[in-house]
């Protein structure tokens, strides 16, 4: 995303961060390109 705020990658990353924190150990959130979290297991 050539066109992203510093403080919008940083919101995905925290999100993302967060998410993963939360789904529990040995998960990866990765945030899509449209801003939003997808999850993974």
């Amino acid at each position: 995303m050539p066109e992203e705020s510093r403080e919008s990658l940083i919101l995905r990353v925290d999100q993302a961060l967060y998410r993963g924190k939360r789904d529990g150990r040995n998960q990866v959130a990765p945030a899509d390109s449209a801003g939003a979290v997808a999850a993974s297991s």
